[in-house]
């Protein structure tokens, strides 16, 4: 399998006591395991496809359930947008004013905008971001 990385006993017996005291929610794991008992480790960026092919998350979402900073997963969707792989569609799904309803459909950036240019409110729906089959 590309990208992972098979791992030796002492490894093995590292990640089962830490999948036995931490669990990701949505059910996502960073190690598979083999046949024979061993795992493989998955990167960062394959756990986030792994979601983000679920359901819609917002980067805030991503960052607790992969327990890395928020800026961190900001350059991981970058990459994801610009290849989400073959058959994938990297979708946004904008942020939105909570007092106006202002919908931001024409903002590029993947990050949170500050306010709202039609009232001046600071409160935000976060933009979220899934990976849609073609």
């Amino acid at each position: 399998m590309a990208g992972l990385k098979e791992l030796d006993a002492r490894e093995t017996a590292v990640i089962e006591f830490l999948l036995s005291r931490v669990r990701l929610a949505v059910g996502v794991s960073l190690a598979k395991p083999f046949s024979n008992g061993r795992f493989a480790v998955l990167t960062i960026r394959q756990a986030l496809k792994q979601l983000l092919q679920e359901q819609p998350y917002s980067a805030l979402e991503l960052s607790q359930l992969l327990s890395i900073p928020e800026k961190e997963v900001y350059g991981h969707l970058q990459h994801l947008a610009r290849a989400p792989g073959q058959g994938w569609r990297f979708h946004l799904i904008p942020a939105v004013c909570r007092n106006c309803g202002f919908t931001f459909t024409k903002r590029e950036r993947l990050t949170s905008p500050s306010r709202c240019p039609v009232c001046r409110h600071q409160s935000m729906k976060r933009p979220r971001f899934a990976l849609e089959a073609r």
